[in-house]
């Protein structure tokens, strides 16, 4: 077989691999010699081209300088990112799923949500600072205060304490009562 077929033969080899992309791989043929540059994205990938490779008949040889070189633009798309950091959280924090949106612009990421604690929120935020793309966090978890009886609540009011409880919404910059607890209180009067 002369060089130039066997050189297609292994291209059409590497097209057919369906985890490659045969447009990064050079190919040279002499002799029943084989020589194949370029990068994939994973070691497994240089794997799977050599086995195509030396698997055809007419090659006697292999001789490969193939670099495996991770795209870092594409790991660190907004949608990885993004990914990336509900994936971190979700096994870092006992945070349920619905409870937290994450949104990626730019590799900026902006969590909203509410959580039971100013430490849920700052340990959430510290989990994605450290995720691989994130260039900046934007903690915008509201964190809500644990639910107290109505018993305590008309004390708390009849006394001028605020007290949070069931429905009540506290951070570090806000309160806000929901509306139901307030059509309570003014039933209660």
């Amino acid at each position: 077989m002369d060089d130039t077929t066997l050189k297609h033969l292994v291209i059409a080899a590497l097209e057919k691999l369906p985890l490659v992309n045969a447009a990064n791989i050079g190919v040279a043929a002499c002799d029943g010699i084989v020589t194949l540059t370029g990068h994939v994205q994973r070691a497994s990938h240089k794997t799977l081209i050599e086995f195509a490779v030396m698997k055809l008949q007419d090659v006697r040889g292999l001789a490969q300088d193939i670099d495996v070189c991770v795209d870092a633009e594409l790991l660190n798309t907004d949608e990885e990112i993004a990914k990336r950091v509900v994936g971190m959280i979700g096994w870092n924090t006992p945070i349920p799923e619905d409870a937290l949106r994450i949104r990626v612009e730019r590799g900026w990421v902006t969590m909203t949500g509410r959580v039971a604690s100013r430490e849920l929120a700052d340990r959430a935020a510290e989990i994605a600072h450290i995720a691989r793309g994130v260039v900046g966090v934007s903690n915008l978890l509201v964190v809500l205060a644990p639910p107290i009886s109505l018993a305590a609540h008309r004390r708390a009011k009849a006394t001028g304490q605020s007290s949070g409880g069931a429905g009540a919404v506290t951070d570090a910059l806000s309160t806000a009562t929901t509306p139901c607890e307030e059509d309570a209180e003014q039933d209660a009067v």
